[in-house]
């Protein structure tokens, strides 16, 4: 499964999710949000939505280390 790193709009902890599940990608007047197919809103720190349409498209998939 490929993940992406998305970083938040409030929080310095990124979240990862699978750009399979990304349902809409909008702006909301004060974030460009993502909507996840869980019902899950994810304010985000991109600019418009035609750069996070980009990046989710295009992001390296992330590599999650086992501990």
């Amino acid at each position: 499964m490929r993940m992406i790193m998305i970083e938040q709009s409030h929080n310095p902890q990124p979240i990862y999710i699978s750009p399979d599940n990304v349902s809409w990608v909008g702006d909301n007047g004060s974030y460009i949000s993502i909507g996840l197919v869980c019902g899950k809103v994810i304010n985000t720190k991109f600019t418009d939505a035609q750069h996070a349409i980009d990046y989710i498209q295009r992001a390296t998939s992330a590599s999650l280390g086992v501990a």
